[in-house]
């Protein structure tokens, strides 16, 4: 395998499916003696003899041969179990299955070496366990020998299954000569890395497809191992310093933030061709990886309020980025990955804390998503060729997603948020900065002492009169039914009729709460309260947009 490869990567659901076809194989049917597994990609290497590079094919070629380790493994056991010399046709089984399927004999050592050579992370685990049958006690911590090892061992429980305790080494060997003499697949030979690429971009038709940062990496890796292994060491190590910042998975979703900004009208299936567009040699890939750690950086600090990345601005932005959070910003990436690298540090807090405004503000009011991810990602393009630099700008550059009062006003009167939904957090936060600016109390969204009251309650039972089924159902959610409450006061309510609950409400510490009285609670009360929330809503999350 070539070194730039990824780690093997397969799992149950892809095992499992290769089982079922060698089974089938195996069972002498003749609709079913053949299996076709696709194309494989391999480069040739002058000098080198009969040894390919396995461009495409890795993951099959891999799970194949730990299957018939699997297989194998079995027989040595049978093998073990016998006594001498009832155990010499087993033994003698175990050495032509293996040079067969898994080892070729060196002919000046004279030892066995293993037929694949997988790539670093991964070929030390491979040759020195699977292959020499001593797998560890315990998993291996690196992901690629943790899925060799859980693949030997689900292909070994298999075998057992399949064959029982009164199998042979002839059955055993037999279902190994059946597997191989029916498996098919089309052998695609390249001579240069250019050709393989193309191929390779292409072909990746079976097993897990390759993500696009997948394919962004083996493309760094073979561009960097043209100047020799020095410099796609280097290329490994600024790919793990990436990856170090962000998950693996999240990788194809920073590599599209990171560079639209850069490219007009990018789509998320267009990353790859971005890539090799802005690194078509050698010399490019260390500085695209430098940049892409930078922007991994800042990306996973966008989701760690307590990031040490924040301490490095003038003024942390922690609650602007708690916000972000909240909203699921995702589409704003683009525009904060741009504006970290062209606005000035003592701005970029400034620019979270709007963003963060602009985008509760258009949430709320429903602005449509695409019209918010267009212009987030046009702003960035701005941002990039250095038309826009200063907060005051940026948000010029967004108005047209940023609702009006009377606009975000209205919808905040209508809103209806579920405490114990996903959204749970946003609205403590929401009632949170509406008692700082109601009820004038200071209180944290984060203390655990702080719990969201359903005023109307959840199971009403026949203490609500003025609430129909389906009032209640319209209400239950409004935030105007809802309010803080101290933890200790919310043991006391719980569906309680209201005169019980006015009476609790009374000894809140928090003023949205008390203010809460009469006689009775009804959809008109929660709309009148609702309507005082929005009004304070719109003062409270109010961006000016006519400043340059």
């Amino acid at each position: 395998m070539p070194p730039f490869q990824r780690d093997y990567a397969w799992g149950g659901e892809q095992w499992d499916e290769l089982w079922q076809d060698v089974v089938a194989i195996a069972s002498g049917d003749n609709s079913a003696s053949t299996h076709f597994l696709g194309p494989i990609v391999l480069q040739d290497l002058p000098g080198r003899g009969r040894e390919r590079l396995v461009i495409d094919g890795q993951q099959r070629l891999v799970t194949l041969s730990v299957l018939a380790l699997a297989v194998i493994s079995r027989v040595e056991v049978m093998a073990e179990q016998k006594g001498t010399p009832d155990n010499k046709d087993d033994l003698e089984r175990v050495r032509l299955l293996r040079e067969r399927h898994i080892s070729t004999l060196d002919p000046v050592s004279l030892r066995l070496r293993p037929r694949l050579t997988l790539n670093r992370r991964d070929d030390s685990f491979y040759a020195m366990r699977l292959v020499d049958n001593e797998l560890p006690m315990a998993r291996p911590r690196h992901d690629g020998e943790r899925r060799l090892f859980d693949a030997w061992y689900f292909f070994r429980r298999q075998v057992d299954a399949k064959f029982g305790p009164d199998t042979t080494s002839e059955a055993l060997a037999d279902f190994l000569t059946r597997v191989q003499d029916g498996l098919q697949f089309i052998e695609i030979h390249v001579e240069d890395d250019d050709t393989a690429f193309v191929v390779f971009e292409t072909l990746n038709a079976r097993g897990m497809a390759l993500s696009t940062a997948d394919l962004v990496k083996n493309y760094l890796f073979s561009k960097a191992a043209r100047y020799g292994e020095h410099d796609l060491d280097l290329a490994r190590a600024g790919w793990e310093r990436v990856i170090r910042e962000v998950p693996s998975e999240a990788v194809s979703r920073l590599l599209f933030c990171g560079l639209a900004g850069g490219a007009q009208s990018l789509t998320e299936k267009r990353v790859y061709g971005e890539v090799k567009r802005l690194v078509p040699d050698p010399d490019d890939v260390v500085p695209f990886l430098r940049q892409l750690e930078e922007s991994a950086r800042l990306y996973a600090a966008l989701d760690a309020p307590e990031a040490e990345l924040w301490s490095d601005l003038p003024s942390p932005p922690r609650a602007a980025v708690k916000l972000l959070q909240l909203l699921e910003a995702e589409d704003a990436r683009p525009l904060l990955l741009a504006a970290w690298r062209m606005v000035p540090p003592e701005d970029f807090g400034k620019l979270l804390h709007q963003l963060s405004v602009l985008l509760l503000r258009a949430q709320i009011a429903r602005v449509n998503t695409g019209e918010t991810k267009r212009a987030f990602i046009e702003a960035a393009n701005r941002i990039t060729n250095e038309q826009l630099k200063r907060p005051a700008k940026i948000l010029r550059a967004l108005r047209g997603i940023y609702p009006s009062d009377d606009d975000f006003g209205a919808a905040f009167e209508k809103l209806s948020v579920d405490p114990q939904g996903r959204h749970k957090r946003l609205a403590r936060y929401l009632l949170a900065a509406l008692e700082r600016k109601m009820g004038g109390a200071p209180v944290s969204e984060d203390d655990p002492q702080v719990t969201v009251e359903h005023i109307l309650p959840v199971n009403p039972g026949g203490l609500w009169p003025d609430f129909s089924a389906e009032q209640h159902r319209q209400d239950l959610t409004r935030l105007g039914n809802l309010t803080l409450l101290e933890y200790r006061l919310n043991k006391q309510v719980g569906s309680a009729g209201f005169t019980k609950k006015a009476e609790v409400y009374a000894q809140s510490h928090y003023g949205m709460t008390r203010a809460i009285e009469g006689e009775g609670w009804s959809p008109e009360a929660i709309r009148a309260r609702q309507k005082v929330m929005a009004e304070h809503a719109v003062q409270i999350w109010r961006l000016d947009l006519s400043g340059e």
